[in-house]
């Protein structure tokens, strides 16, 4: 099924390019990047070009897999270069000049399979009722997460600041 927007312009560009497009000349308030730039070989590069899309005081919203630790054949699979932390995340995105208002943990149920999948069997996917399971799962899970922020967890979500001009 295809949604037509006719008054919502869409954009399709490259984060991972060297010598990035000129920015949109309005700039957008929000760039969101869900489980991408782990797939990114030069991450950095890819901050700074969505900071380049972003207008003054324009937000950033990222999710990334956490837990270096983890990473094992099905982030191979799946085409990561690799995970974060807190400390190497906080460092990139300070280092391309943006300001992180919110860094936290989310997914805390997800370690335990993706260590037993990919650290231990050495999958390149998950068993189909394992994947069942867990979407069943994590609704309700996200829904208490959103509430109790958890102290530790398999991906980490921010929201990071373009400074003003």
């Amino acid at each position: 099924m295809k949604i037509y927007y006719p008054t919502v312009p869409f954009y399709h560009l490259d984060i991972s390019m060297d010598i990035f497009p000129p920015s949109i000349p309005e700039g957008f308030d929000t760039v969101i990047c869900v489980n991408v730039l782990e797939h990114v070989e030069k991450d950095e590069q890819a901050l700074i070009n969505m900071r380049e899309l972003l207008k003054p005081s324009g937000r950033l919203l990222l999710f990334v897999p956490r837990l270096e630790g983890l990473y094992g054949s099905v982030d191979k699979e799946v085409g990561h270069f690799r995970r974060y932390n807190k400390g190497n995340l906080r460092k990139k995105i300070e280092r391309v000049e943006l300001e992180i208002e919110k860094l936290r943990y989310y997914n805390l149920l997800g370690i335990s399979g993706w260590f037993i999948n990919g650290k231990i069997f050495h999958r390149r996917s998950f068993p189909v009722l394992q994947t069942i399971l867990f979407d069943r799962i994590v609704p309700m899970l996200s829904r208490t997460e959103k509430y109790w922020a958890p102290q530790w967890g398999m991906s980490l979500f921010v929201v990071a600041r373009k400074r003003e001009n």
